[in-house]
């Protein structure tokens, strides 16, 4: 027994061939990406030819979108050789994009202009997309992309900068010193509360509100008429 076990020992480890070592085929690619779609909740048909082929690569390929829109997907690898290669998909331009292109502070996804607006434009999907901002800096910032498109901008207002509600035309859902329901989300369950509302919101706003229970003021998102969600790093 121990003679079998040194022979073992004493034998090369065999390196397990990567599957994509003699290249990748169209209806790998298809399921790579299908797979990067599902994960980020996007839907559509991806667009490869059979007729396509695709490098070696040592080990799966990053999928990504290329600069946060799905329409156009991003296979990278790094090795044997580096090399790239894009895929169109038929994902919707609806989708507002997720900017990935470099690291953002942590805090809760706020809606900013992708490009300068004047006063009177009405907003466009493709005018938004979801940025974090830091603590402490959360009044009067809108988080719901529905609450915003289609409604009129009262200012102008240079890209990158959070959309407020006091720039679109006022849609109260609350208002101040009304009863409102808090639903509070901690580690996967739901709990309300009674609360009074502290300031007028919007759908999607960010406002004070004070919780009748614990008599602490707390900032939530207006979800619904008198109903606000009180989300993870907000207070």
């Amino acid at each position: 027994m121990k003679l079998r076990a040194l022979l073992l020992a004493l034998m090369p480890t065999v390196a397990m061939a990567s599957p994509y070592a003699d290249g990748i085929s169209p209806t790998e690619v298809t399921d790579l990406v299908s797979q990067a779609m599902v994960a980020a909740g996007q839907n559509g048909q991806i667009q490869v030819s059979q007729m396509r082929g695709f490098p070696a690569c040592a080990d799966a390929p990053a999928v990504s979108p290329r600069s946060g829109d799905w329409r156009t997907v991003e296979l990278r690898c790094a090795a044997p050789r580096s090399w790239s290669r894009s895929v169109r998909t038929s994902a919707s331009a609806g989708a507002l994009p997720q900017r990935t292109t470099r690291a953002e502070p942590a805090g809760i996804p706020v809606l900013t202009l992708t490009e300068s607006l004047a006063a009177g434009t009405v907003i466009e999907p493709t005018h938004l997309t979801l940025k974090p901002v830091r603590d402490g800096s959360l009044d009067g910032l809108m988080t719901d992309p529905n609450s915003v498109i289609g409604r009129t901008l009262t200012v102008n207002l240079g890209e990158g900068r959070p959309v407020l509600a006091r720039h679109l035309e006022h849609n109260w859902l609350v208002t101040e010193g009304t009863p409102v329901a808090i639903v509070y989300n901690a580690a996967g369950m739901l709990i309300l509360a009674s609360g009074i509302a502290a300031e007028n919101g919007q759908r999607g706003q960010i406002i004070a509100v004070r919780n009748v229970g614990s008599d602490r003021l707390v900032k939530a998102i207006v979800t619904e008429r008198n109903k606000v969600r009180v989300a993870a790093k907000m207070n």
